[in-house]
């Protein structure tokens, strides 16, 4: 697309939440993309722990990319609706 220009970035360190926090200030961000579930892979709940973290604290709009194949993510929606009503 004509306009948008993409960085990708590699950063190394021991914290990645704090590392990301820090380059978007410096990079001056204006949008995140981040996969819903990070190294772990725990898909008992939607989001991993960096990218609620950047829900909660972020200062930029977040794009968040599901990463469930399409059939574990329908269990899952399927769970959360029974959980939700007692059935």
């Amino acid at each position: 697309m004509e306009g948008i220009t993409v960085h990708t970035h590699l950063i190394p360190g021991e914290n990645a939440t704090v590392a990301i926090h820090q380059l978007i200030e410096q990079e001056q961000f204006d949008l995140l993309t981040l996969s819903a579930h990070g190294y772990s892979g725990n898909h008992q709940w939607p989001y991993g722990s960096l990218v609620n973290n950047f829900i909660m604290y972020g200062k930029v709009p977040l794009l968040v990319v599901q990463d469930l194949p399409a059939k574990q993510e329908l269990l899952h929606l399927e769970t959360i609706s029974r959980e939700h009503t007692g059935h």
